[in-house]
This record gives C-alpha cells, structure tokens and sequence, in this order.
C-alpha cells in the first residue's frame, strides 16, 4: 500500500514539472469558474427586468453588455427581434460612467458603464462594468447587432470584463480561460476560466504561433498560423490562419482554398459524380470517399517542442454530410476574402482543448491547443 501511494506521488510531481518545465503554463488552479456554453456558444443569464435570456459568448470582445430601450437604431441592425434591458434603481443598478464609446462586436457603440446584480449560469454575481449600449452605427458592413453579449477577449492591451471582475471577486486567481466541446455527456462547450481540468489532457499544451497584429486589426479574431492539406495533398498559400471561433459549426474557407482544392480534385479523378464542383455547391457524391480528408497544421511557438507543427485530421467521415437523399457534399462554406483564412470552432473543440492565459509578470499571452484525452483513446494514434 506504501509502494502504491509512493508510485502516484511520483507520477503527479512527474506531471506537475512537466506542466511547468515544458510549457511555461501554470499547475490548474483549484479557483476556478466553470460555465456550461449550449451548441451555440450561449449560456444562461438572469438579470432584473430582462428576466432569464441566452446569452451569446464572443471570442474578440471584452465586454458583457445589455442594450437600452433608448437605442433607436439597434433593431435596424437586428435580424431578430430581442429584448432591451432598463436600468432602475430599484433593482440595484446603478450608472458610474456616462456617455462613453466602446466597439461592440462590429459596431461603434455610445452608452454607459453601469453596476449589476446578475445569475449567469446559476450563480450569483455583481459586475461593476457593464456597458449599457444607447446608440450604435455599423463598423464593418453586414454585421447582425446582438441586443446582450459576454466577451472573452484577452491580449496584451486589453481582459475580458468577465474574467477581470472575477479575479477582483476572488473567485480566479488566474487571467486565463480553457475551452472545449463535450459532445458525451450534454452537447455543449465547458468553458473553465482561471483554469483548465488537467483530467481531460492526452498531451502537454502546445503553443500556437499567430501573425502580427496590425493597428487596423484590433477587436478582431487570433490569427494563428497554419496551413491546410485536402486528400492528403498540402495547400500552400501566403501567410495562411486559422480563426478559432465557436459558433461555427463547419469549416468555413476563404475562395482561395476552393481553386486550391478543385484542382486536387481534378488531377486525383475525384470529382464529384452527382454534381460540378463550385464555391456555393461544393459538390455532390453519391459514395464516401474515403480519401476527402482534411488537416489542419498548427505552426507551433515552443523551444521546448521537438515538432514544429501541430497536425489536426479530420477524416472523410468529419470533413463530408450526408444529406437526406444519401448523397455526400464537404462541410464546408466558402467565402469571398482577400485573406486565406480557415475559421473553424466546433470541429476542432471536439478534439481539442483551447487553452488562453495572460503571464501577470510579462503580460504576454499564450494561445495553445491540446489533445483531448477521450479523443486520443479513440483514435489511438499520435495525429489527431
């Protein structure tokens, strides 16, 4: 019995040195907030004359917000009809900033700062900076306007509200956030801020490269750099990246990577039988092929890593649908952009731990992906 106690003390120091030898990420801390994200990137929020609402989770914004009645032009923008919040005092909110501008998710919005009490994902908190929105003009055009909204931006400039208001409740002690897809147990994303469950990882965090930023790019997504590969065949295009965004559900892909991959298709005789190949159809066949695989390759930022890439598949039976007539097209969206950008969430978070922390001693920010453990014992293998 001593001998076995002995063995586990010396795997768990193996591991914690690891953790920290290898990958400059912190042992999980036993503060932390956890909060259970449905297939949309939505969780639950209860707040004063609102009353309970799913609220939308953002990848590039820092603030939680709520929209006023006062703002005339919002359902302009809106594609739905949604709800406005009133601030009253009689439900404990108070204004301590008026008429400030902030970017909002694609738009240029006026408001104020104010104090709450609110419930999300059934715990009670106080946040005291929300931004209340009055007024919005567009930023870039076509966006659809969100009436509330949690952001969960972190970079060197700028923390997500959330996870600042928590840290100066005390309920974290760490500025960071550890997002994956549980399809087993509730089909919907764990999203653990202050830490990550070190239960869930087959492998070390492997960090991820990302391209310079640009004054013009703030507010916007992580760029990280990768490159692509299409029925086994690499795709080299400049400066290629991936967008981790979560509520997507498919892969979306810039038109560059359609010319790329009709011309695998062409010199590999795979095209589709059912159908021609194009940016708005992407083909119909009335088998699987089997050989329609994809692979993501994370150009990887860590000394202390023997490979230089990170390398997600998805084999055809990820990358295809079936549709209700038991034909076969790609998962995919292709858009119209002078970037070649491949933005992907719910397909690679099902394999995948994101991993995001601000070191409070430098500020500089690690962005990185593990394996899932669950995913590893699946595949068994050592591509994911």
């Amino acid at each position: 019995m001593i001998k076995k106690i002995l063995l586990i003390t010396i795997i768990a120091c193996f591991i914690r040195l690891t953790l920290s030898s290898q990958s400059e990420y912190p042992f999980p801390s036993d503060k932390s907030y956890r909060i259970k994200l449905d297939d949309k990137f939505n969780a639950k929020l209860f707040v004063g004359s609102l009353g309970e609402v799913d609220v939308p989770f953002n990848m590039l914004s820092k603030h939680i917000y709520l929209t006023s009645p006062q703002c005339s032009n919002c359902i302009i923008y809106s594609q739905d009809e949604q709800q406005t919040f009133s601030c009253n005092k009689n439900e404990n909110c108070a204004v301590t900033l008026e008429n400030v501008s902030e970017d909002i998710s694609g738009f240029k919005a006026t408001g104020d700062y104010i104090n709450l009490p609110m419930i999300l994902n059934g715990t009670p908190l106080t946040f005291n900076d929300i931004f209340y929105v009055k007024q919005i003009s567009e930023l870039k055009e076509g966006q659809n306007y969100v009436y509330q909204g949690i952001g969960l931006q972190l970079d060197e400039e700028s923390t997500s509200s959330l996870i600042d208001s928590l840290k100066k409740q005390g309920k974290i002690d760490d500025v960071s956030y550890s997002l994956y897809y549980d399809f087993a147990q509730f089909q919907g994303y764990l999203l653990t801020i202050g830490s990550y469950d070190i239960k869930q990882l087959s492998r070390q965090f492997y960090n991820l490269m990302t391209l310079p930023t640009l004054p013009t790019q703030k507010n916007e997504y992580d760029r990280i750099k990768a490159t692509a590969s299409f029925a086994g065949q690499e795709i080299l295009l400049v400066d290629s990246y991936v967008i981790l965004d979560p509520t997507v559900e498919n892969f979306v892909l810039s038109n560059f990577y359609f010319n790329e991959m009709k011309n695998i298709l062409e010199k590999n005789s795979m095209l589709p039988d059912l159908s021609l190949f194009t940016e708005k159809n992407p083909g119909l066949w009335s088998k699987a092929n089997q050989y329609l695989n994809f692979q993501i390759s994370f150009k990887l930022d860590d000394p202390d890593q023997i490979s230089t890439t990170l390398d997600v598949q998805f084999s055809a039976t990820e990358f295809l649908i079936k549709n209700n007539n038991d034909q076969y097209t790609l998962d995919v969206t292709f858009v119209n952009t002078n970037d070649n950008f491949i933005r992907v969430g719910k397909k690679i978070l099902k394999k995948m731990m994101y991993y995001k922390r601000i070191s409070q001693t430098d500020k500089k920010v690690f962005r990185s992906l593990t394996p899932l453990k669950k995913i590893k014992q699946l595949l068994r293998q050592e591509n994911y």
